[in-house]
């Protein structure tokens, strides 16, 4: 999605012409509002009552906090977000007030931090979560707001941290971690999101090391096969 920079109607005004109503009450023109202490809330331009082009928001010591450039008779708008440093925070689409389609989130660093995907406000298709030094560190599948799909989780190399699935909002079926080393870690299922049947703990040289049993969520015995130390977490 691309950002729409350019501005519509100039912010600057008379003081004579901002804030004002047309016969019918309804707001026309270049408007600003300020909070109980005074401080600019957010400018811009009214059609027939309703928000048209460049609005820009700020925050109460005056800093931009958003620029939304807005369209389709007030309904729909492109926005930006930014940090009280000024860097970017968010940018994305909101349709009716909901968010639309993809937002990117960012850190005051200016890293990506991750990318959502929405339907009329819903979450929808793959979510991803970002590592700082950059690559995907997850993937998250929803459908109509609910997980459902592959749950995925990557080391910052890029090799595979996880492999599960979600059907209706719970975990469901086999799930897989990984060594960063791609060796298998821990492998068991899940059923309706509870922990079930035999799951398996190895070593990074592929040993078994030891196995727990579960019945709907709850531990019912364990067996070690091989005495180490406990492994640190990835």
């Amino acid at each position: 999605m691309i950002f729409m920079a350019s501005v519509l109607f100039p912010m600057a005004q008379n003081a004579d012409t901002v804030n004002q109503t047309d016969s019918q009450g309804r707001k026309q023109g270049f408007w600003k509002k300020t909070n109980n202490g005074g401080a600019l809330k957010y400018e811009g331009h009214f059609k027939d009552d309703k928000p048209c082009g460049e609005f820009r928001y700020f925050y109460d010591d005056g800093k931009l906090k958003a620029i939304s450039l807005i369209f389709d008779e007030g309904k729909s708008s492109y926005t930006k977000t930014f940090h009280p440093t000024g860097k970017l925070m968010s940018n994305g689409k909101y349709t009716n007030k909901a968010k639309d389609s993809t937002w990117k989130f960012y850190d005051e660093d200016g890293n990506l931090l991750s990318e959502e995907y929405y339907e009329k406000n819903k979450k929808e298709g793959q979510w991803k979560n970002y590592h700082k030094e950059g690559g995907i560190s997850e993937i998250l599948t929803y459908k109509n707001d609910v997980l459902a799909g592959s749950w995925l989780q990557y080391f910052p190399d890029g090799s595979s941290k996880l492999e599960a699935t979600y059907t209706a909002g719970l975990l469901e079926g086999i799930a897989t971690y990984f060594y960063n080393t791609g060796v298998i870690k821990v492998k068991g299922s899940y059923v309706k999101g509870l922990k079930n049947g035999k799951w398996e703990f190895f070593t990074r040289e592929s040993q078994l090391q030891k196995t727990e049993v579960y019945g709907q969520g709850r531990l019912l015995s364990t067996e070690t096969i091989i005495e180490i130390p406990e492994e640190p977490q990835d």
